[in-house]
């Protein structure tokens, strides 16, 4: 069974691979696989990599670095934002979006506005689709269809259950959970949030900041410094799920709504039942949440503080006497260390919050660690960062400009990482 086989690897998020990992990392291969940009790759159970992009297209990559099979997945102009998520019988699970842009005449003068619908995918390991799950329209008619940007997620064995954000939105935003079976059945639409205003406003459309880094994410990753943060925006949060020890049989669901709630649910008599709520008075997009071993959820936002909660309770455990930049991505962790990388700083802490150490990059990311037994990977904007436990040494492959997608690592240790030009690369040791 791999040890990647859904966004941050596993259903709680946490970024980590149980395997060691050698300090000098040689290139295997690479393959053109389109424009992607918050999507990471999976890994299934046969090592086959699995990779969404901009344009929709699903692909299925040997370990050998040959194409198994490439599949349109949804209508022409329907890209795939996020990870795929793979359960233990192979199968692949990924969400399409498609957008549309509407013009309204009525006033006199022409009024631009996007609509947006997205659709659960299942398929085999072979490519053959089992499924697809439209999302449902909101009961409120001028709201639209729901749609996703983020990853979906699984717990479950053999009779897996699909968990993902949904948002509808116009005027008055709302924010629910899709928990979907194998089969492509809705079980549940739990509502999270809902607003009286957009949580994202600009001063040209509430989704117009979503779409902004599709129109064009295509470039040639050569030639000065770029503000990713700008050219991709924020990436939307996916929830995480603490599935282990004694969450096994009754998960624990965190959501972050990306506007002013954190919240946790426990899955219990196929609904889920809240646990705690952490609103914020202000809006503070935020980065995906993460459930550590220790039972503890870590969170980030955009004002560069990290915070860590206890699983059932939603107590505040501790906030880093730091303040970073932005943190765009997820935290990982090692047993009793914890990794966060924000802007071009990557960072190293103990459990209760104490700084290890910092490591200051070149480039900036906005992707998330990835950490093996003995090493730490970092999708730089310069390049592939492979780092010691403790930071203090460090290689970097500048033959890969990234930044964006996160890394992920296989059984045998080959380290998989996708750069700002349309390429996924495979390095061994």
């Amino acid at each position: 069974m791999s040890q990647w086989q859904q966004f941050q690897a596993s259903a709680p998020s946490q970024g980590f691979a149980s395997l060691p990992t050698g300090p000098e990392l040689i290139f295997k291969w690479k393959i053109e696989i389109g424009s992607v940009a918050f999507s990471s790759p999976v890994i299934g159970a046969d090592g086959t990599v699995y990779v969404g992009n901009l344009q929709g297209e699903l692909s299925a990559i040997a370990p050998n670095g040959t194409l198994r099979w490439k599949k349109m997945l949804d209508q022409r102009g329907s890209f795939i934002p996020g990870s795929p998520a793979i359960d233990q019988n192979g199968n692949i699970y990924v969400v399409t979006t498609f957008k549309a842009r509407v013009r309204d005449h009525r006033s006199g003068t022409t009024i631009n506005s996007y609509i947006a619908r997205s659709k659960l995918h299942c398929l085999t390991p072979a490519g053959q689709l089992r499924w697809s799950f439209i999302f449902p329209l909101n009961n409120i008619p001028q709201y639209t269809g729901g749609f996703s940007l983020s990853s979906p997620k699984i717990w479950g064995g053999r009779n897996p259950l699909i968990f993902i954000p949904a948002v509808y939105t116009t005027s008055a935003p709302i924010i629910e959970i899709l928990t979907i079976d194998q089969n492509g059945n809705l079980l549940q639409r739990s509502n999270i949030a809902g607003y009286s205003a957009p949580p994202i406003t600009s001063d040209h459309g509430i989704l117009d900041d979503i779409w902004d880094f599709l129109n064009g994410a295509d470039f040639n990753p050569s030639g000065g410094e770029l503000d990713l943060g700008k050219r991709y925006g924020w990436p939307e949060p996916s929830i995480c799920i603490a599935d282990f020890g004694p969450h096994a049989s009754r998960p624990i669901i965190i959501i972050d709504d990306n506007y002013k709630q954190l919240a946790a649910y426990r899955w219990q008599n196929e609904q889920l039942v809240n646990l705690w709520k952490k609103i914020s008075a202000k809006a503070r997009p935020s980065a995906s949440p993460v459930a550590f071993l220790s039972s503890a959820v870590v969170a980030g936002k955009n004002d560069g503080i990290l915070t860590m909660y206890d699983l059932l309770t939603g107590n505040e455990l501790f906030k880093p006497w730091f303040k970073t930049v932005s943190v765009y991505s997820p935290a990982a962790s090692f047993l009793s260390q914890i990794y966060l990388v924000a802007g071009p700083y990557v960072f190293a802490l103990y459990s209760d919050g104490r700084l290890l150490n910092k490591f200051k990059m070149k480039g900036h990311t906005i992707s998330a660690p990835a950490i093996s037994a003995d090493r730490v990977y970092v999708n730089g904007q310069d390049g592939l960062y492979t780092f010691s436990l403790d930071l203090k040494m460090h290689t970097l492959n500048s033959d890969v400009p990234g930044g964006v997608s996160s890394p992920a690592i296989a059984n045998d240790g080959t380290i998989y990482v996708i750069d700002r030009n349309k390429h996924l690369w495979a390095f061994g040791t």
